[in-house]
C-alpha cells in the first residue's frame, strides 16, 4: 500500500513537472483566485459599482477554483495544456453540481456542533459564574470543556478531512465517468475516500499544500535590517503558494491515479471471471 501510494505521488510530481505550460496555467488560475479572494474581502460596498464588483468576485473564486480542479484531475491524462484548459473550462460545472449536496450535508453538520459546542460554553460560563454547592455540579463544570474540544475536534476534521477528500473522489467519478454515472455510484465513491491508500495520499499531500506553507506565512525569520526582512517574508509568501497549489494538485493527481488503476483492476478481474465461465475451478496450488 505504501509503495503504491508514493509511486502515484512521484508519478504525479514528475507528470506536473513534465507538462510545464500546464503548470503555468495553474499558477495563473491559482493566482488570480488568490487575488479574486482578496478583492472580494476587502471591496467596500458603498456604491452599485463596489456591490457588482464584489459578487462577480464571488462568483470568479469558485469558478477558478473549479477549473483548477478539473485540470488537476485530467492533467496526467493530456499533453496539450490548451486542451485541458479547454476541457476543464467546459467540464468545470459538473464538479460543482456533484459536491453541493455534500457541502449542504457537512455544512448543516457543522453549524448543528456549532451551536451545541456555543450551548455547552455558555453553560460552562454560567456554572463557573454560579456558586458551587454540591460536588455534582463541580464534576459537571470539569466535564463540559471536554465536550467542547471533541466538538472543534469533529468540526475541523468534517472541514479538513471529510469534506475535501471526498469531494476529490466525486470529482474524479464525475470527470472520468460522467455526471450521471457519479450521481448513482456517490455513496460508494465516498465510502471508498477514505480507504486507507487515500486517507495515507492525503495525509501526505495535507503536510505540503497546508502545513509547511502555514509555517512558512507565520514564522518570522529573525533579522534586524528592515529590507532584509521584507524580502524573506515575499520569498516565504511566494514558495507557501508555489507549494500550496503544487501540493494541493498532486495530492489530486495521485488520488485520481490510485483511483484509475483500482478501477482497471477491478474490471480486469470481472473480464477475467467472464472469459473463465461460471464453471471455472481455479487450480489448486
Amino acid at each position: 500500500m505504501i509503495k503504491d501510494v508514493f509511486n502515484a505521488i512521484g508519478s504525479a510530481t514528475r507528470r506536473l513537472f513534465q507538462n510545464w505550460r500546464a503548470l503555468l496555467i495553474l499558477l495563473v488560475l491559482y493566482l488570480a483566485m488568490l487575488g479574486s479572494v482578496y478583492l472580494f474581502f476587502s471591496t467596500r460596498e458603498a456604491t452599485v459599482a463596489q456591490l457588482l464588483l464584489t459578487l462577480a468576485l464571488g462568483i470568479v473564486a469558485p469558478v477558478l477554483w473549479l477549473v483548477i480542479q478539473t485540470m488537476a484531475v485530467r492533467y496526467a491524462g493530456e499533453d496539450r495544456a490548451g486542451k485541458l484548459l479547454a476541457r476543464s473550462l467546459g467540464d468545470f460545472w459538473k464538479l460543482a453540481i456533484i459536491v453541493l449536496p455534500l457541502v449542504f450535508l457537512i455544512g448543516l453538520a457543522v453549524y448543528y456542533l456549532g451551536s451545541i459546542e456555543l450551548k455547552s460554553v455558555q453553560e460552562t460560563v454560567r456554572s463557573v459564574a454560579a456558586p458551587r454547592r454540591v460536588a455534582s455540579r463541580m464534576t459537571s463544570v470539569r466535564s463540559t470543556p471536554w465536550q467542547a474540544v471533541a466538538l472543534s475536534t469533529l468540526q475541523y476534521l468534517l472541514l479538513g478531512l471529510v469534506l475535501p477528500l471526498a469531494s476529490i473522489h466525486l470529482w474524479i467519478e464525475a470527470a472520468q465517468t460522467g455526471l450521471k454515472n457519479a450521481f448513482k455510484t456517490a455513496g460508494r465513491t465516498i465510502a471508498h475516500a477514505f480507504a486507507p491508500r487515500s486517507v495515507l495520499t492525503y495525509a501526505i499531500g495535507f503536510v505540503v499544500f497546508a502545513i509547511i506553507p502555514y509555517f512558512l506565512v507565520t514564522q518570522r525569520t529573525p533579522v534586524t535590517r528592515p529590507w532584509l526582512d521584507v524580502s524573506l517574508l515575499g520569498a516565504r509568501l511566494a514558495l507557501a503558494v508555489l507549494l500550496s497549489l503544487i501540493g494541493w494538485v498532486v495530492t489530486v493527481a495521485a488520488l485520481t491515479k490510485l483511483a484509475t488503476s483500482k478501477t482497471a483492476n477491478a474490471q480486469q478481474t470481472d473480464a477475467s471471471h467472464f472469459n473463465q465461465g461460471p464453471e471455472h475451478v481455479p487450480a489448486e496450488s
